[in-house]
């Protein structure tokens, strides 16, 4: 029986490819809607990672019932709380964050990034460990009237520093001098879709939360774990507020950020459930159509003896090995399809790999020993790595204050 369906196979090779290719672009259709989704969400979740990777505990207020995104849906912590966590033993460093809505207005008088409820304000704290970006280019606000914003909608917008702009929130519209750019730590991307950073009595009166704080961020001692960290600080501040490690404020940070927010996420979703639907229908039509065709086939086998089930056993193998092909051709698709980027600038070349011959020379020998063999692909030429091995001494390394 599977003589006869190869045979059939090598007789209408147009129809073996078309089928084929019908396959694999509703699988490539599928495979790169996954990945493209599930990239935006790994990115979201990377950036708040990233923004406040330094954070061991974090006090916030109650969920208030004003159904506000983010940090701002939840009570404001006093600023006498942030006066008792930093005098809680293995506290380093804290302070107090403010979190609300704040978007820029363009030239035109539109809202920059639409009406999105993730437009971005926060306050700019002491700390720098502790904020949620870095300083990409200027300064820091120093004064009520100056604020920060992040550097894709300052590029986007072509604005220089020293750019006035106007600002909207839930206060009339004020006009600002912007005085520098900030990034998350590893990437252009900044949690919201856009954000704007003021000094922290402005975000205080701007984003509704006067002689309070969103959220209090503290960052431990060396030795002192987050778990025990916290129920130090749970201990002093009492029952009235939500006492955090830093990896469950990380983890709500990004899931708030994945909820919230952008659009292009929730236009993911909705093209998802469509490729699951056109990907599923596009399979079985084809398979459909396969059979269809075949029909006069089938029943001449049928008249030569053949049985329903080795028939049906033929049509479900057969319709299996293509769709196994086909699926892996699809997933290739796919997987280039969403990975290409032609706006993407070329990697960079590997700077040239930098060693010293100082330290125990056991692990030096091993560890040029192992480096040698991509000695091309870091760049490191072979003289230097010659002369490297050569100036180690032999055996073990003696211990300071032997021999």
């Amino acid at each position: 029986m599977w003589r006869v369906v190869f045979r059939s196979h090598q007789r209408h090779p147009l129809r073996l490819v078309l089928v084929c290719l019908a396959i694999s672009v509703g699988v490539a259709f599928l495979a790169g809607t996954f990945i493209l989704t599930d990239t935006d969400h790994q990115s979201v979740s990377a950036t708040s990672e990233q923004a406040y990777g330094h954070v061991s505990v974090a006090v916030q207020g109650h969920r208030s019932s004003s159904n506000l995104p983010g940090l701002a849906g939840f009570v404001p912590v006093p600023e006498s709380v942030l006066a008792t966590v930093r005098g809680v033993p293995g506290v380093a460093q804290s302070q107090g964050e403010v979190d609300g809505y704040a978007q820029l207005v363009g030239a035109d008088g539109t809202l920059i990034g639409g009406h999105s409820s993730t437009a971005k304000g926060i306050s700019v704290g002491p700390v720098p460990n502790l904020r949620p970006f870095v300083l990409d280019a200027g300064r820091l606000p120093s004064s009520p009237a100056e604020v920060v914003v992040d550097a894709h909608t300052f590029a986007s917008q072509g604005w220089h520093l020293g750019q006035p702009v106007r600002v909207a929130t839930s206060q009339p519209t004020q006009r600002f001098t912007v005085v520098g750019t900030v990034t998350s730590r590893r990437s252009s991307d900044v949690l919201g879709s856009t954000l704007v950073g003021f000094t922290v009595p402005t975000a205080q009166h701007l984003l509704g939360t006067p002689a309070s704080y969103s959220v209090i961020l503290t960052s431990s001692s060396p030795g002192v774990s987050e778990q025990t960290l916290a129920g130090r600080v749970a201990s002093a501040v009492g029952p009235d507020y939500f006492v955090l490690t830093g990896q469950t404020f990380t983890a709500g940070i990004a899931a708030i950020s994945s909820t919230g927010a952008p659009k292009f996420t929730t236009i993911l979703d909705v093209v998802l459930g469509i490729a699951l639907f056109v990907g599923a229908l596009v399979i079985f039509n084809i398979i459909s159509i396969l059979v269809a065709q075949r029909r006069k086939e089938l029943a001449l086998l049928r008249c030569m003896g053949a049985s329903r089930s080795q028939l049906y056993r033929s049509v479900l193998g057969e319709a299996a090995a293509l769709g196994f092909l086909a699926s892996g051709v699809g997933l290739c698709l796919g997987r280039l399809g969403a990975g290409w980027d032609p706006d993407a600038p070329a990697r960079p070349p590997a700077e040239p790999a930098q060693f010293s011959a100082n330290g125990d020379p056991t692990e030096l020998r091993l560890l040029l020993s192992l480096r040698y063999r991509i000695r091309i692909d870091l760049g490191l030429p072979e003289d230097d790595y010659d002369r490297l091995l050569d100036e180690l001494p032999s055996g073990p390394a003696t211990p300071a204050g032997e021999g």
